[in-house]
């Protein structure tokens, strides 16, 4: 049984490497300035598929985990870790304020609320 598997699995790694050198094919003539000199062109198409299902953050951005957790601040874009972003949040009274690296795919960017704004007489909400 063993075997089989083997043999069934041979032609898919193949298939796979034929298409893996198909897409550095492809990143290393048809876009512009890459790959870039620290990277090969297969880093440099996970690089590429990485950005394009990322949300575009900036810092000061607010954004939660996708699959749920405290808003939090995006405070830095690391340019040595692309696809990550830094980011602080509140984690609690005693714990005060955290912060950590994560995947920019794995966040959402949260809508913006109405804000607080002092007028003449007291505060009214208003879009910020």
């Amino acid at each position: 049984m063993g075997k089989n598997t083997v043999r069934a699995e041979r032609p898919r790694r193949e298939s796979l490497k034929n298409q893996i050198g198909r897409l550095a094919t492809f990143i290393a003539g048809c876009v512009p300035g890459e790959p870039s000199r620290s990277e090969g062109a297969v880093d440099a198409a996970i690089r590429l598929i990485r950005a394009g299902l990322a949300p575009e953050l900036k810092p000061g951005d607010v954004v939660r985990l996708k699959s749920g957790g405290p808003e939090m601040t995006v405070k830095d874009i690391p340019t040595l870790s692309p696809g990550y972003v830094d980011v602080v949040w509140v984690a609690g009274f005693e714990k005060g304020i955290s912060q950590g690296r994560l995947p920019a795919m794995a966040l959402s960017v949260v809508e913006k609320k109405h804000a607080l704004v002092k007028v003449d007489r007291g505060f009214e909400t208003r879009q910020p």
